[in-house]
């Protein structure tokens, strides 16, 4: 029994949603955590130098931007790379949507299998079965894939990563000092990227009594 193209459409439709979904949200993932290093080693820089009056140290800074990278690379590999690519078993697919959709029984798990299968049975058996085929591929018709997923995930990533994203942009626009400063020392890895003051005040000691006034 040959897979009916309908069967075959609902299983590939089915496929592309799921590697659309895993695609939207490690890009999110992805943004949030650039978006999350940022504000930190922000914050983390302004507290520093606030108490020390020196920057950070170079291998220090270098050593967060490698901890940020390799966090970086294992969501874009383990939630993109290896979701997205990975190979899905249309018996797999079947079942997911079985689960979803109760009303389909075993009928659409039994249309796959067969189309598997060398054909070795007796006309009332394979007419049974080409029957059960029909009835899968009718119910298919009103399913609603998009039904399938549990989209509060992929909201809060997406909402999480619009806000980080909103904010940095904002912040560069608003102040480009800053956020030059901050590329200067996490992006560039200068030793030296606060900008410093200096003055000279001279004072006098007048007679009587030593008394300080400026000169």
């Amino acid at each position: 029994i040959q897979l009916p193209p309908e069967v075959a459409a609902c299983l590939e439709g089915l496929k592309a949603r799921i590697r659309k979904y895993v695609l939207w949200e490690g890009l999110a993932l992805a943004v949030v955590v650039i978006g999350l290093f940022f504000w930190v080693s922000l914050g983390f820089d302004y507290a520093v130098f606030s108490v020390r009056h020196l920057e950070p140290p170079r291998w220090l800074r270098a050593g967060m931007d490698l901890a940020v990278l390799a966090g970086l690379a294992a969501v874009v590999w383990l939630l993109i790379v290896f979701r997205v690519f990975r190979s899905f078993r249309a018996k797999s697919l079947a079942l997911l949507l079985e689960k979803r959709f109760p009303e389909l029984g075993d009928r659409l798990v039994t249309a796959v299998e067969l189309s598997s299968q060398p054909e070795s049975r007796t006309a009332l058996t394979s007419a049974m079965l080409e029957q059960t085929v029909l009835d899968a591929t009718a119910a298919l018709k009103n399913l609603d894939l998009g039904s399938v997923f549990d989209r509060q995930p992929l909201r809060r990533a997406v909402s999480a990563a619009g806000v980080l994203f909103v904010s940095l942009v904002a912040f560069a626009v608003m102040s480009p000092e800053v956020f030059g400063r901050w590329r200067a020392g996490y992006l560039e890895l200068k030793d030296e990227y606060w900008t410093r003051e200096f003055g000279l005040v001279a004072t006098v000691l007048a007679e009587p009594g030593d008394r300080v006034k400026q000169f």
